[in-house]
C-alpha cells in the first residue's frame, strides 16, 4: 500500500514537471553585451532543466555570464495561460511577460531593483502581428514602457535600448531578456539585443539586423492615420490587405470590407461611429493577420 502511494506521488510529481507550458530544456538565448564600452562579448542563456519550486513547475535558467538585471545567473520560471513568471529575490514569483496581452492593454510588471525595493512598470501592448520562423508560429508584440509619475500619471517611451519595443512570444524582449531597470547599477553603457535564439524543435533562430529586416521577420508595415478621428481614416502600406475588419472594445464588427486589388492607401469612413475605442484588422491572403490597430474614435 505505501509502495502504492508512493509510486503515485512520484508519477504526480513526474507529470507536473512534465507538464510545463513554456519553452522546452536545451532553448538557448545569445545576447551581444558590452560594458563601460568593451568590445562585445556573448551572455548565453540557457534552459538546462526542471523542478519544484513553491508548488510550481519551473523551468532552470541559467546564464553564462552576470548582467545588469541585478538576478543571481541561476533563475526560475513558469508559464501559465500564457503567463510567463519568475522567482523573485524577495522569494515570490512575480509576472514577467504576459503573452495573452491583446492591443490596448496594458500590464503592470512589479520588477524587483535591488536594495529590497520592487518598482512597477507598465508594458502598453501598442500593436500585435503574427509571425512565422522557421516553421514557428509567434505573436510579435510592439509595446511602449510607461513609469509612474509623483502625480500619478503614466509617461510612456522606449529605453533605448536596441529593438527593445519588441516582445515575441515565448522568447521575450529582442532587447534585453527581461525588463529595463532605471537603475544606478545599468548606468554603465550596457547594451543586450538578442543575437540569435535556438530551439531544440525548430533550429537557430537568427535576430541579427538582416533577420530583422527580412519579409519573413518583418510585418507588413501598415500604420493608421490619423488617430485620433472623427472622420475618415487611412491606412497606409496597405497594397497586401484583402480584408479590413473594425470591432469594438467587446468585438462587435462595425465594418467589414474585401479588396481584391487594393491600393497602397486605404481611406475608411468612420464618421457614424459612436465615440469611443475600436480595433482595425488588417488581413492578407489567406485570412492571415498582419495588423491590429487601436484607433479612437472622437
Amino acid at each position: 500500500m505505501f509502495k502504492t502511494f508512493l509510486t503515485l506521488i512520484i508519477l504526480f510529481s513526474y507529470a507536473s514537471i512534465q507538464g510545463q507550458d513554456w519553452l522546452p530544456i536545451g532553448t538557448k538565448w545569445s545576447y551581444k553585451s558590452s560594458f563601460f564600452g568593451e568590445s562585445a562579448f556573448n551572455n548565453e542563456y540557457l534552459i538546462t532543466g526542471d523542478t519544484i519550486l513553491g508548488g510550481k513547475s519551473c523551468r532552470i535558467l541559467e546564464k553564462s555570464q552576470e548582467s545588469c538585471d541585478l538576478k543571481p545567473q541561476v533563475e526560475y520560471f513558469y508559464k501559465e495561460e500564457g503567463k510567463l513568471y519568475y522567482y523573485s529575490n524577495d522569494l515570490d514569483f512575480k509576472l514577467l511577460y504576459d503573452f495573452s496581452a491583446e492591443v490596448g492593454e496594458t500590464i503592470t510588471i512589479p520588477i524587483w531593483e535591488g536594495f529590497g525595493t520592487t518598482n512597477d512598470r507598465y508594458i502598453r501592448i501598442d500593436s500585435i502581428v503574427n509571425i512565422s520562423l522557421e516553421g514557428l508560429e509567434l505573436k510579435k508584440f510592439y509595446v511602449s514602457d510607461g513609469y509612474l509619475n509623483t502625480d500619478g500619471s503614466i509617461t510612456y517611451g522606449t529605453s533605448g535600448i536596441p529593438n527593445n519595443n519588441i516582445i515575441i512570444e515565448d522568447i521575450g524582449r529582442l532587447g534585453t531578456f527581461s525588463h529595463y531597470l532605471e537603475s544606478a547599477v545599468c548606468d554603465a553603457s550596457y547594451t543586450f539585443p538578442l543575437d540569435s535564439f535556438y530551439h531544440p524543435n525548430y533550429g537557430f533562430l537568427d535576430f541579427n539586423e538582416t533577420t530583422l529586416n527580412s519579409e519573413e521577420f518583418q510585418e507588413f508595415d501598415i500604420s493608421i492615420h490619423p488617430n485620433p478621428s472623427n472622420d475618415l481614416i487611412q491606412i497606409k502600406n496597405a497594397s497586401s490587405t484583402e480584408r479590413v475588419v473594425i470591432i469594438n472594445q467587446i468585438g462587435q464588427i462595425f465594418y467589414e470590407m474585401y479588396y481584391s486589388n487594393s491600393k497602397e492607401n486605404l481611406l475608411i469612413d468612420i464618421s457614424k461611429f459612436n465615440s469611443g475605442v475600436y480595433y482595425v484588422q488588417v488581413f492578407g491572403s489567406q485570412s492571415k493577420l498582419l495588423k491590429i490597430c487601436k484607433i479612437v474614435v472622437i
